[in-house]
């Protein structure tokens, strides 16, 4: 029973990945800039979001769909597509958006050769282009998750809204905190504190493991 719970338990976590075990911005710092720089308010860490999953998914699934054509040429073309995507919803959104391209300024184009894209084509290269989708989404689900956060505590410290709407949980304004240079600080603790959450994940169960490969030997004997 204990051996059977550890693979289920195990399982789970894998099919967590790349949003929470193996975080391509936490555990492997893919991205950073991309969710520093821009991520002053929780509107702008929603819309980085979308840029994300327009910049990657489709090309990743270009990618992986022309396996017969050599890799360079590959990475020119999903490139070359990823950067159109980009350039085509920034000019769809631009009005609606205004102080947002005024905050994330070059940003937005950089989005097309931005490094979680080819994080992805490689991670999945040989892997059918359902697989390589499935991925691409998870691994965009992870960037979101973090750059969110980052955006969310940064407006809710340093102007002291929620969504452009005034809080006053607080009673007064961190100022410091809209700065790049906390954004990168706060980054890395939350990094550091993933990172020792995921090794005490995986030190208990292989724990787990040794217990349970015990038990069986006991009861064969």
């Amino acid at each position: 029973m204990r051996t059977k719970s550890l693979r289920k338990h195990r399982a789970i976590l894998e099919k967590t990945e790349p949003i929470f075990k193996g975080n391509p911005v936490l555990s492997l710092g893919i991205c950073l800039p991309f969710v520093v720089v821009p991520s002053m308010t929780l509107k702008s860490g929603v819309l980085l979001s979308l840029f994300m999953f327009i910049a990657t998914v489709i090309p990743v699934a270009l990618y992986s769909s022309m396996g017969r054509t050599a890799k360079q040429y590959r990475f020119v073309i999903s490139t070359i597509v990823s950067t159109l995507l980009v350039t085509a919803f920034s000019f769809a959104t631009r009005n609606m958006f205004p102080d947002f391209y005024l905050l994330v300024g070059v940003y937005v184009i950089l989005f097309g050769v931005n490094g979680l894209t080819t994080y992805c084509q490689e991670r999945c290269e040989g892997e059918s282009v359902g697989k390589n989708i499935i991925f691409s989404l998870k691994a965009c689900t992870g960037y979101s998750l973090v750059v969110c956060f980052v955006s969310f505590i940064r407006e809710f410290l340093a102007l002291r809204t929620i969504w452009d709407h005034p809080v006053e949980l607080i009673p007064f304004k961190l100022t410091g905190v809209a700065f790049p240079f906390f954004g990168f600080i706060f980054l890395g603790f939350l990094s550091a504190f993933f990172r020792t959450f995921e090794r005490w994940i995986e030190k208990r169960l292989l724990v787990k493991s040794k217990r349970g490969r015990k038990e069986v030997t006991e009861d064969a004997k």
